[in-house]
């Protein structure tokens, strides 16, 4: 569910002052920060950190013209909110599961 951010081949086009090419890199950052946090078992930090890039790939396909990047960067954002809420649920299975919790 990590998947490439952004690796569509349309030239980046500027939106405002931002560049989406640097919106892009940036994502794909807080992606690996997030997968290293949710290996190492911060899943607290992880979901920070998923709903962030989500957060940044839902602006971006707010602010692109072409279709295509904007199903694709809306689908990965979907993927993240699914990931986050996955993890939740394994976090208060596992909690449940503790006696005297």
């Amino acid at each position: 569910m990590t998947g490439s951010v952004g690796s569509q081949s349309a030239a980046p086009r500027k939106s405002g002052s931002c560049d989406m090419s640097k919106m892009v890199q940036y994502a794909k950052s807080i992606v690996a920060q997030a997968v290293a946090k949710e290996k190492a078992g911060e899943f607290g930090l992880a979901a920070q950190y998923y709903l962030k890039a989500a957060d940044i790939l839902l602006i971006m396909a707010n602010n692109t013209d072409n279709y295509k990047d904007y199903t694709a960067y809306f689908e990965y954002a979907s993927n993240y909110h699914r990931k986050i809420n996955q993890m939740l649920q394994q976090v208060h299975k596992a909690k449940a599961s503790i006696p005297g919790s």
